[in-house]
């Protein structure tokens, strides 16, 4: 996980609306992790303290 991803993690309670894992290639020069890719929509909500993780 990126350091930028990991922040949104740290700071956000993740709600997934859809979630699609796809099993395909990268076609491009940029390096991915090996698949399957999980891709999908969620819906943020701020973390206020700790104990609500």
């Amino acid at each position: 996980m990126t350091e930028l991803c990991r922040a949104v993690h740290e700071r956000y309670r993740l709600e997934p609306l859809f979630v699609a894992d796809l099993d395909t290639y990268g076609y491009s020069a940029l390096s991915y992790a090996a698949p399957p890719y999980r891709i999908g929509f969620y819906r943020l909500s701020a973390i206020t303290s700790p104990a609500t993780r």
